[in-house]
This record gives C-alpha cells, structure tokens and sequence, in this order.
C-alpha cells in the first residue's frame, strides 16, 4: 500500500501475485481494497519524514487485522513493517505485525562486520538479492586438517 504514486519494478509488474493498493492506507476505504484479491502478505513501509512512522504503521497494522476478521472474508494476512524507533517494535508487534525489520539496525551492523572481514559486504549483498535464481543457500563443511 502506497499513499504516494510508485512505480514498480518491470520485474514486478509482470507478477500476478504482487499488487499496489494506491491511496492513503488509513483510510479503511484503502483498506479495504486488500480483500479484493485476498492479499496474503502486507509491507508497511516507514514514512521517513514523518515524526510518527511507527505509530502511523500500527494504526495501519491494527485497521489490517480488523479487516481479517470481517465476516465471510475472513483472511490471514501476513504483515510485515520497517521499523524506525527501536523503542516502538513492542507497539508494532502488539498491533499485530508479524515481523519487524529495523534497516538501521541491519545497516549499522553490516558496516561493522564489514569492517572486520573483508568482502563480507558482497555476502550480504548476496544475500539479500532477490530474484527467482538467488533464494537458495548453500552450506559446505570443511574438514579442519590438524
């Protein structure tokens, strides 16, 4: 859901299984729109300039889960919220989101673990590449030769 106009990834416009909901998500009349195609997943995205980021994603989470329980649409909706405040992923989880990813979080600690192994940067660049080629891990063990 997006209050501004985006647009998407050529790569996603192609799928049918990944949609935008335009308009403002507190608004229920947006909301609404979820059911429409029976949305399984949901990404609230923190409102970088905006004071109130996290608090406006758990208005949105909490309008979400209430919609779930609509009569006759009944529906499990994962949510998923980027997180600003570390202080407030109680409030978003308590609102009902699923998983809460703090970027600053993942940022700050990939700069330090960069900074002490080289090349680790391209691991998690790696890693977090996402194409329909690049989700599966590979583990190999090596025997310790004494």
């Amino acid at each position: 859901m997006c209050a501004e106009p985006i647009k998407l990834d050529p790569e996603f416009q192609e799928r049918a299984d990944v949609f935008v909901v335009q308009g403002d998500p507190t608004h229920h009349g947006t909301l609404e729109r979820l059911n429409a195609p029976k949305a399984k997943a949901i990404i609230l995205l923190a409102d970088a300039d905006m004071e109130a980021a996290d608090e406006k994603n758990a208005l949105i989470a909490l309008a979400v889960k209430h919609l779930e329980k609509i009569p006759g649409q009944e529906q499990d909706i994962h949510g998923v919220a980027e997180l600003v405040n570390s202080d407030r992923q109680r409030h978003l989880k308590e609102a009902g989101v699923d998983e809460v990813i703090s970027s600053q979080d993942y940022s700050s600690g990939i700069l330090a673990q960069s900074a002490l192994f080289r090349q680790m940067s391209e691991v998690y660049r790696q890693l977090l590449t996402y194409s329909d080629h690049t989700n599966e891990f590979y583990f190999y063990f090596i025997e310790p030769v004494y």
